[in-house]
């Protein structure tokens, strides 16, 4: 049908207006196409297209409340995500205050790199996630079947939360296994997943390093406030802290596992109940540095040394079960100091050699309540270790075992001192089954030709009418010749009535040189300044001889 469409505005009595508004007035009641376009090129409604809304409004309710139909539903709504900028008064504005989901458009539509266009988990998804993490809202990183997602290097600022909804494995063997988890995988040759100066919380999150390199986190300098919630880390280098240390990372409820290292030199830190396993090299390495941290409860099992503390400060252990490393369960050294409280150490050095406990080196540490057990694998196999439970060694600080149960070792080394083991504080043993009581003061270096030194022994009181006999070891280097001589003296204290003074008696029991005397010897020896109660007295020794003494003592009750 022809039309003149003149253009003539409305009104018009034109003749060519009449014939096309006649022809469209039959097009309007008689036709079967939904729209026309009127002499002004208006596209309009027949009656058709009226009916045909008219049923569309006639189901819309229906439609709006569909719930199987992917199509209708929430599926006919429309929104765009907008900045939360005032008083919330709409379901647009509540949606977008809402966290955002790594699959929305905004972010999706900025992925460039994608390998095999049909497996999103080949995708390069760092562009979704550093715009996911800029818009200031949680980001959500759904579970979607057969799907994880590759980043690598994705800067993002403080404060950013990411939220998953999977849940840690206990190990994983290769990326396949995390397919369809809230997981990312380093991509490429990226050194790590996520950069920025700190302030990330992950939970319910899980990372995996692909090929044993990088780490989770990277920064020019120290990250701070790093927190995981019931994460799992898997196949990085060092998961946590490779570069740099990570200052106020808090880890709760999480695994580390199938890493070289899983947590590496972190400070001010807590880690509460983790699952720290099977880590080729150390479970958790606090270097020199690595100061003021709190390791409470957890299990550490399978990892080369379960906890290593090389030369890091004032950390603290309460709690917590150290089993099955391949070498230490817990190693002390290089001038650490360690408080451990209430630990389960068992079975350390399944690799033939290592200790449930280790300290060496100039370190101290303060152990109290600690459980050792000796045996093979849980099914029975592999070697029943160690033979060896507590082994200190080299020139150390204070080392103190009180109330410990030492029996957990395949043999009768509970505790063992290597030879030239020193200790310039002292050690004490205290209430440990099977091993004999020991209360030990460093008086370090006696200068030759009369030089003297003196340590205070503090012991508990003595009751009136009662005595109390105990031997003090002393040994001794000689600086020149490095010949070494001990002599153990015999020391009994006698307090009669309440006001009356202690009697003190010491001589040589054993000696193997006679180096020590009380008068005439090598090394001059006395006791004095006894305490009333007989809780404190001097050990005084002078140095006879024209070279320096290394010397120190222990009593042994």
């Amino acid at each position: 049908m022809s039309f003149y469409n003149t253009g003539n505005p409305v009104p018009s009595i034109d003749p060519r207006d009449l014939d096309d508004n006649a022809k469209h007035i039959d097009e309007i009641a008689n036709g079967t196409e939904l729209t026309y376009v009127d002499r002004l090129g208006v596209t309009r409604l027949t009656m058709a297209g009226v009916n045909d809304m008219a049923s569309a409004a006639a189901t819309l309710p229906g439609d709006l409340a569909n719930n199987t139909d992917p199509s209708k539903g929430a599926g006919l709504s429309g929104w765009i995500r907008s900045p939360v900028s005032g008083q919330i008064d709409n379901v647009g504005k509540s949606l977008s205050a809402d966290p955002v989901n790594l699959w929305e458009k905004q972010f999706v539509s900025l992925i460039t790199n994608k390998p095999t266009p049909s497996d999103p988990s080949t995708w390069d998804w760092t562009p979704a996630v550093e715009a996911a993490a800029a818009t200031g809202r949680a980001v959500i990183v759904p579970r979607v079947p057969l799907v994880f997602y590759r980043i690598g290097d994705a800067n993002v600022p403080f404060g950013t939360l990411f939220i998953g909804e999977s849940i840690p494995k206990y190990t994983v063997a290769a990326t396949a296994d995390l397919k369809g988890e809230s997981c990312f995988v380093k991509f490429g040759s990226a050194t790590a997943l996520l950069r920025g100066v700190g302030g990330i919380e992950s939970r319910n999150m899980l990372f995996h390093g692909d090929d044993k390199t990088g780490t989770i986190y990277r920064h020019s300098s120290t990250l701070v406030h790093v927190r995981h919630m019931s994460c799992g880390c898997y196949g990085f280098d060092r998961a946590i802290g490779k570069n740099e240390a990570i200052g106020g990372f808090t880890s709760v409820n999480s695994t580390y596992s199938g890493n070289n290292v899983g947590i590496n030199n972190i400070i001010d830190s807590m880690l509460v109940n983790n699952f720290i396993n099977a880590n080729t090299l150390i479970g958790v390495n606090l270097g020199t540095g690595a100061n003021d941290n709190t390791l409470l409860g957890g299990k550490y099992e399978f990892n080369g040394t379960n906890l290593s503390t090389a030369g890091a400060v004032d950390n603290n252990l309460l709690g917590g079960v150290y089993d099955r490393a391949g070498v230490d369960n817990i190693l002390i050294g290089s001038g650490a100091k360690v408080s451990l409280t209430a630990v389960v150490s068992t079975r350390a050095g399944s690799t033939g050699t290592g200790n449930n406990l280790k300290i060496q080196g100039a370190s101290s540490a303060v152990v109290n309540g600690m459980i050792t057990t000796h045996g093979p694998d849980d099914g029975g196999g592999g070697l029943d270790t160690p033979t060896v439970n507590v082994d200190i060694s080299g020139a150390c600080g204070l080392v103190v075992l009180s109330g410990c149960d030492l029996t957990g070792v395949n043999g009768t080394t509970r505790l063992r001192r290597q030879a030239g083991t020193t200790f310039s504080t002292g050690l004490r043993v205290s209430a440990c089954p099977g091993v004999v009581d020991v209360h030990s003061d460093g008086l370090s270096t006696l200068t030759a030709s009369g030089g003297t030194g003196s340590v205070t022994f503090n012991l508990p009181p003595i009751t009136t009418f009662q005595a109390r006999l105990f031997y003090i070891d002393l040994n001794t280097r000689n600086g020149t010749s490095g010949a070494v001589s001990t002599t153990r003296l015999a020391v009994a204290l006698n307090r009669g009535s309440g006001s009356a003074a202690i009697t003190e008696q010491a001589k040589v029991f054993e000696s193997t040189s006679g180096f020590f005397a009380s008068s005439g010897g090598s090394i001059t020896y006395s006791i004095g300044s006894v305490a009333t109660d007989g809780s404190s007295f001097i050990l005084s020794l002078t140095n006879n001889v024209a070279a320096t003494e290394s010397v120190t003592c222990e009593i042994k009750y």
